[in-house]
């Protein structure tokens, strides 16, 4: 989550604010660090159990494990893990149009939403979860407001 939420802030300023620092080697070594860490809980993903929601049970069928991610948050994840905007970037020979690209960074601001699943299946008491609940609350308020402003910075 740490991760998802380094990209939640840097994301929107890099697409607002594209400063120099961000386009060096080292800064594109770590988000593709970041990429890969994400492109690895995809297979994780594959073989992680759940509970059945008719019998209580957990499942640990492979089979059924992968159909259960496939169906449910398989394709929010390659959505956000793709680098859609590096490629776009890649094909273009820069300028205005591989900035547009950048845009497309923003789908990796969906890898947030998995808070809400951690939070539900923690192990914990009603309070600690309403607390957490209303914590995730407070941060998606910050990161949407980081995002408009954001937006209103390069429109403007």
């Amino acid at each position: 989550m740490v991760l998802a939420t380094f990209n939640c802030f840097q994301i929107p300023f890099d697409v607002a604010f594209q400063p120099v620092f961000f386009q060096t080697l080292s800064f594109t070594l770590i988000n593709s660090a970041i990429d890969m860490v994400f492109l690895a809980d995809i297979f994780v993903s594959f073989r992680t159990t759940f509970i059945n929601e008719k019998t209580g049970a957990e499942v640990k069928n492979l089979k059924q494990l992968a159909t259960y991610y496939l169906k449910g948050q398989f394709t929010i994840d390659v959505l956000a893990t793709v680098p859609f905007d590096t490629i776009g970037e890649s094909l273009t020979s820069g300028g205005e149009s591989s900035k547009a690209f950048k845009v497309f960074g923003a789908l990796k601001l969906v890898r947030v939403l998995r808070l809400n699943k951690i939070i539900t299946y923690l192990r914990s008491t009603e309070e600690v979860k309403a607390f957490l609940k209303l914590s995730k609350l407070i941060f998606l308020l910050i990161m949407y407001l980081h995002c408009f402003a954001c937006i209103w910075w390069m429109l403007v």
